[in-house]
């Protein structure tokens, strides 16, 4: 069943990229325009919404406590996910040392004398 739902999303794939050669739009083109439109925000807020109803499903921990770290670890998530894609995109200024330290930072990583 799992092959059949990923063959199915290549086909898909596929066809999305054939239709938009066809209208001559580079995926470029269509990324540009979701992000000018504001529409890739709105999927990035739908999608952290959908992964914060993780922490409402049966058998997760109902104590404030636990569903407090549940936002807090989600929300190091996104922030993270947001440095790496969005902040330290840029190949040419990278910085490991950058880097390694925001996520020693998110994660609670101990630093060594």
């Amino acid at each position: 069943m799992r092959k059949i739902g990923f063959s199915l999303l290549a086909i898909f794939k596929a066809c999305s990229r054939f239709l938009s050669n066809l209208r001559g739009r580079t995926l470029a083109d269509i990324a540009s325009e979701r992000v000018v439109s504001g529409r890739i925000w709105d999927e990035f807020c739908m999608s952290l919404k959908s992964a914060g109803t993780s922490l409402n499903f049966p058998g997760s921990p109902k104590e404030p406590f636990y569903k407090a770290e549940g936002n807090r670890y989600l929300s190091r998530l996104a922030r993270a996910g947001l440095m790496a894609t969005v902040a330290h995109a840029d190949d040419r200024a990278s910085v490991i040392e950058r880097e390694f330290g925001f996520y020693r930072n998110v994660f609670n990583i101990p630093v060594e004398s």
